[in-house]
């Protein structure tokens, strides 16, 4: 709006931002949540093709609890299922992977 009180409209322009090129932001689900049976799957996309990924599981206060590795497909894919440690109570937990370049931590509860 300019001081006299007019006002021209400019041209809208769409911008979408992926990232740093050949990056993209990598995905992870965990189902169920909240985890009420014996074990969960995580399901995935977009990490490092036919790498190895390393799972750690800790509770609230930081301690580690239960930590595994598993693959990623050659696309970038994960489906793996974990088994809950049967010493795990009922409570919050965050569950990290990294494949050594990207991190994703998701917070489950445990039931």
């Amino acid at each position: 709006v300019d001081k006299d009180g007019n006002y021209t409209n400019s041209e809208v322009i769409f911008i979408k931002y992926e990232g740093f090129e050949g990056s993209q932001k990598v995905d992870l689900v965990v189902y169920p949540n909240p985890v009420t049976d014996n074990g969960f799957e995580l399901f995935g996309k977009n990490w490092l093709p036919e790498s190895k990924l390393q799972m750690r599981i800790t509770d609230i206060t930081g301690n580690e609890v239960h930590k595994d590795d598993f693959p990623v497909d050659e696309n970038g894919i994960v489906q793996y299922y974990s088994k809950v440690p049967e010493n795990l109570s009922t409570g919050i937990y965050i569950i990290s992977v990294t494949d050594g370049q990207s991190q994703k931590s998701i917070k489950v509860l445990l039931e």
